[in-house]
């Protein structure tokens, strides 16, 4: 070996002995260090109600220069909680993530995240099934995304006795929940296009039931059958409504409007889309297929992600408070997690409101 490696492996000797010392440190070196008892040390981790906020600040920044960090699993062990929170989620990862929504809610949570000091743990399906996440997360509550309540997954949290919140789903006396009015702004969508004229209308649904799965099929989605009966209402019985289900992304709506609207005779004149992406993808069909929006079709979509602004014309929306809907979740899961005593589960309903925009405008004579 050159001498030249040789000294560079010497020069890196101080370093590894200093990495060693650090493993070394335990509870005791630094109670020893800070004057104080085993017991204060584990306070100032896991309790740090129980010690004055000078001490605690003291205990901490000694055991930092020494370099000690308390073991995870102990640390668990004591304090029975993991410091980490769940997302169910109904979807893959790459899935879900691909509706920027899905963006937006993690977000809201990452952020109370931050705020307590907390981890995020995100649990999709794995091998088709979301029961294994649910059954083997080690966490301290979880909030559950989309998911109905007779959910397979949700029932493997209720046997553990975890602290759940669900978001998107129907009110239960067994969980604390928080929607938005997805009947209410659906109908608000499809009345602005009844009002516009419009009487042949493309309905751009996100699939009523996710693809077929080892759980069974129990997890009929139940934002697509609010938003359904919102449209319902809002169109009344002199429209004809054509529906067509796809994923709840952009290329999908695109390729869904593409055959749409090469096929049907005569051309439906506007869209109703049940999530933004889907719109934004609907928009991109008619731009290649030389329509203009919304002289030749208009597109409404919901939840008012941020690129419908931006898009070109901007996209009327049903806007919905996502982030807010996403920090009253977790509130909610916290207060859960932190009390001692059985709470009353609560039950918040968020408005939607519609934002218009240029896409959408009298329907063509």
């Amino acid at each position: 070996m050159p001498l030249d490696q040789d000294e560079d492996v010497s020069a890196d000797l101080p370093a590894r002995r200093r990495s060693r010392q650090r493993r070394s440190v335990t509870v005791t070196t630094v109670a020893k260090a800070a004057g104080v008892s085993r017991a204060a040390v584990s306070f100032a981790y896991n309790a740090p109600a129980q010690l004055s906020p000078e001490t605690r600040q003291r205990i901490l920044q000694i055991a930092d220069e020494l370099g000690y960090a308390p073991d995870p699993v102990a640390r668990m062990l004591t304090t029975r909680q993991s410091g980490a929170v769940g997302l169910l989620m109904v979807e893959p990862i790459e899935a879900a993530f691909a509706d920027p929504l899905t963006t937006l809610f993690v977000r809201g949570m990452g952020q109370m995240c931050d705020r307590y000091g907390l981890a995020l743990t995100l649990l999709p399906p794995q091998r088709g099934s979301s029961i294994a996440a649910a059954q083997s997360a080690i966490i301290d509550g979880a909030i559950a995304l989309g998911l109905a309540q007779d959910h397979p997954a949700m029932v493997a949290l209720g046997q553990r006795h975890l602290p759940l919140v669900v978001v998107d789903g129907p009110a239960s006396d067994r969980w604390s929940g928080v929607q938005i009015d997805d009947a209410h702004g659906a109908y608000l969508a499809a009345k602005h296009l009844v009002e516009l004229g419009h009487r042949r209308i493309i309905i751009l649904s996100f699939e009523s039931r996710p693809p077929t799965s080892f759980d069974g099929g129990h997890s009929t989605y139940y934002v697509p059958e609010q938003r359904m009966e919102g449209y319902r209402r809002g169109l009344g019985s002199a429209v004809q409504a054509y529906v067509v289900e796809t994923h709840s992304d952009v290329e999908s709506g695109r390729l869904a409007i593409m055959a749409c609207l090469t096929s049907a005779q005569p051309r439906h004149t506007a869209i109703l889309a049940m999530s933004d992406a889907l719109a934004i993808g609907a928009l991109h069909a008619c731009q290649d297929l030389g329509l203009q929006v919304p002289q030749d079709c208009a597109i409404i979509g919901f939840d008012g992600i941020p690129e419908t602004a931006v898009t070109t014309p901007p996209l009327t929306t049903i806007a919905q408070p996502v982030q807010e809907k996403a920090a009253l979740a977790m509130q909610f899961l916290l207060q859960e997690i932190q009390s001692e005593t059985k709470r009353p589960h609560e039950h918040v309903v968020l408005p939607t409101r519609l934002v218009l925009r240029a896409s959408t405008g009298p329907a063509p004579g």
